[in-house]
């Protein structure tokens, strides 16, 4: 199973906000809430507690007309929480990079609620741990209902993140905490040179002194 790291906004994880984000008016409860081991921002392991619920390929085979119907209000949620990302008025607008949802093909993201008949998703709003795991596409709010309607909801084989509008969220974080890193170790070495070698004082260098009874040595006479 792919481990995914919370999109950063400054040191905030965009996690912080899935209460607000599943209000009835937005997501109404479709975003799935992680169990964290470790900081929020850089979790050592994360947990999606979804024994109650049907991955979404099995739920396509059982309960086919459901599971579409359930992708198709899942869309019309995310057009509602993309217009409250968009609005200059809103107060998650500076978290708009940072949320994504993953292709409907990636495993282990999506599953259906026979209860409620909801598609409920995890790894929202972040990025695969692994390098190797890179090229599983995301989508922002905005693009996902267009990208999965033109790949007939769920086709095999997923575009690269690149050409679905992925977020760079939780990149630029982790880029900007590493130059922060490196800029901190050089003003380190910097000040250690200063200190252990510029601030040292110099020894004034003259001719050894002359051992005791030595004559003086005469001066050189002109041919």
């Amino acid at each position: 199973m792919t481990t995914w790291l919370p999109n950063l906004v400054g040191s905030v994880a965009i996690w912080h906000l899935a209460a607000d984000l599943n209000r009835p008016s937005l997501m109404g409860g479709r975003l799935l809430v992680p169990e964290l081991d470790g900081p929020a921002s850089l979790p050592t392991t994360v947990r999606w507690h979804v024994a109650d619920y049907l991955p979404l390929d099995d739920a396509r085979t059982a309960h086919p007309q459901d599971a579409e119907a359930a992708i198709e209000a899942f869309r019309s949620a995310l057009r509602k929480l993309d217009a409250e990302l968009e609005s200059p008025t809103s107060g998650f607008t500076r978290f708009r990079e940072a949320f994504s949802v993953p292709d409907l093909s990636a495993e282990d993201c999506y599953f259906f609620d026979p209860k409620s008949k909801q598609l409920r998703v995890a790894n929202w709003g972040a990025t695969p741990r692994s390098q190797g795991a890179r090229s599983i596409a995301v989508h922002t709010a905005a693009r996902f209902p267009q990208a999965e309607k033109r790949r007939g909801g769920g086709a095999s084989g997923s575009p690269r993140a690149s050409d679905t509008g992925a977020t760079g969220g939780a990149v630029r974080g982790r880029l900007g905490a590493g130059i922060g890193a490196v800029l901190l170790l050089l003003l380190g070495i910097g000040a250690f040179v200063y200190l252990r070698v510029l601030r040292t004082p110099t020894a004034n260098v003259g001719p050894p002194p002359s051992a005791p009874g030595a004559l003086p040595t005469p001066a050189a006479t002109p041919a």
